[in-house]
């Protein structure tokens, strides 16, 4: 018994479809902060760099317009609101594109690695966030054991990359001393920088990638489900399975009742003789050919049987006939034409019995 409890709440199963798109509708998904803070950085860097000559002219710009201000007007006069508010315009013209550059880049890296995706579930308040001791706990996960592991070898490599830049440029750094001009020293630190900006990218895109592996791995492992929470997903998505019995046999009795029901109007029951079970009817002028208007096998087949004795409905044994009969037609299906001449013999001998002459 405690066995089979073990096993049932052992967590081997890797989340379904379904379990994932639920997680995802709650805004849990696998994906990596540091590839998107790196889509963040490259994005800012790369602005900076191809619109240099934007920035540094809308810079001289407001500078050269604020001293030809000052110098046209008393400063007094012009009072710090013209200042503040002149200089935070053009700020604003090229710290807001930056923003925007980087925003957009981050959210485009997000919807590669996960595909777009909103929900507010995520961001929802939760009282148990608020609860010292869960968060204590959650601190010694593996989760966040690799994440300090992870923030430490990010540190070393951005050490180990400035150390690898400052050799390598060494002899450039040295001659910044005896540098004769602005321009020149302005060349040299962009070389540098340059350097060390690609090796620490490519670096930390390793990182970011591993890390990204990581994530999912660690999202499937915390996410794998019980048998428990397989049998009750089968339930809830396709309906409990004794439910689903229960309903396909209120279905059935109710078929059931209707041929029982419909049974008198019969001309005659062919049966197997006892686990087949097949009435038909024929109404000359109004049908087309017989049909059958109940069947049933084993014990549905008997109280096919027992009713039709009730109203003197001729029970006639013919096995093959019966047999194709369960298995061909239908209930309200007319009897194909292969079996017209085997239903028909029954219909006359019938009629012949009964005194009538239905049949022409």
């Amino acid at each position: 018994m405690g066995s089979g409890d073990d096993q049932a709440s052992e967590k081997k199963f890797d989340p379904t479809p379904r379990r994932l798109q639920k997680l995802r509708e709650q805004g849990n998904v696998p994906k990596s902060r540091d590839l998107a803070q790196l889509a963040t950085f490259i994005a800012g860097v790369s602005f900076l760099i191809t619109g240099g000559n934007y920035i540094w002219e809308r810079l001289l710009s407001m500078f050269r317009n604020l001293w030809g201000a000052i110098a046209l007007r008393n400063l007094g006069e012009m009072g710090t609101g013209f200042i503040i508010e002149h200089s935070i315009k053009n700020v604003a013209l090229v710290i807001v594109p930056l923003l925007l550059f980087t925003a957009l880049s981050a959210i485009v890296l997000d919807g590669l690695q996960v595909g777009f995706n909103f929900s507010t579930e995520s961001i929802g308040f939760k009282p148990e966030r608020l609860n010292p001791f869960q968060n204590l706990k959650q601190i010694f996960t593996i989760a966040k054991v690799v994440e300090l592991l992870k923030e430490l070898i990010k540190v070393a490599t951005l050490a180990f990359v400035a150390w690898r830049t400052i050799g390598k440029h060494f002899t450039d750094l040295f001659g910044l001393l005896n540098a004769s001009s602005i321009a020149g020293v302005a060349e040299i630190m962009k070389a540098i920088l340059m350097d060390f900006t690609t090796s620490a990218v490519l670096a930390l895109l390793v990182i970011a990638l591993a890390d990204l592996f990581f994530q999912r791995f660690d999202f499937t492992r915390k996410n794998r489900m019980t048998m428990k929470d397989m049998v009750d997903e089968m339930k809830e998505s396709e309906g409990d399975p004794y439910m689903k019995a229960k309903r396909r046999q209120m279905a059935r009795q109710m078929t059931q009742r209707r041929q029982i029901a419909n049974l008198p109007e019969a001309d005659f029951i062919t049966t197997n003789p006892s686990k087949i079970a097949v009435a038909i009817k024929y109404t000359s002028g109004e049908m087309s050919a017989p049909k059958v208007i109940a069947k049933g096998g084993d014990a549905f087949a008997w109280r096919i049987i027992q009713v039709g004795k009730e109203h003197g409905i001729p029970i006639i044994e013919n096995i093959p006939l019966a047999r194709a009969l369960y298995k061909l037609v239908k209930v309200e299906q007319e009897v194909p034409p292969e079996l017209y001449r085997a239903v028909a013999e029954i219909l006359l001998f019938v009629y012949q019995v009964r005194g009538k002459a239905k049949f022409r």
